[in-house]
């Protein structure tokens, strides 16, 4: 009887530890950050954005040229708490990564394939959704994602602003 509580207990432990990895959702990266995500506007997120251009240029950059070891496909970065897609990037990359995440804040970042990167924030001041996207190669599934958007609007060239009314 006692060797059989001690399985138990012991089975239990196990499952209580690696619950966690059960449920966390795959493809999710986490960034180790100082602050929350913010709320911008549409106004604000495009002033940010050419305020910024040549850093959103970068992490763009790195993000898609990155083989992430051999993940293709979709690639989440969540602004929340952990490094552990810090294994995929060179140091001076990953504290590029870091330091954008700090700085601007987005909810996250997603690569949706090797030529789309999303910059999606959490929701905007004035009730909406507002996020950007970056399409490298200039059209590939530009149709799919301007369809989730009441506007889609090209404020630089392969650059994107999309506005959605929750109510939409």
């Amino acid at each position: 009887m006692k060797n059989k509580t001690s399985c138990i207990i012991l089975l239990m432990s196990i499952l209580i530890l690696l619950l966690p990895a059960l449920f966390k959702e795959h493809g999710s990266k986490r960034v180790p950050l100082s602050g929350q995500p913010v709320r911008y506007t549409a106004e604000e997120l495009t002033s940010l954005f050419f305020e910024r251009q040549d850093g959103f240029q970068e992490i763009s950059q790195i993000i898609l040229d990155n083989e992430l070891h051999g993940k293709p496909g979709k690639f989440r970065f969540v602004y929340s708490v952990g490094d552990y897609p810090k294994q995929f990037f060179k140091n001076e990359e990953w504290e590029k990564i870091s330091q954008f995440f700090d700085d601007i804040r987005p909810y996250e970042v997603m690569r949706y394939t090797k030529n789309v990167l999303g910059f999606h924030f959490a929701g905007s001041k004035d009730g909406g959704v507002d996020n950007l996207y970056y399409f490298r190669d200039g059209k590939t599934d530009l149709a799919y994602h301007s369809g989730k958007y009441h506007k889609f609007t090209e404020i630089a060239p392969f650059w994107y602003l999309g506005e959605r009314n929750l109510s939409w």
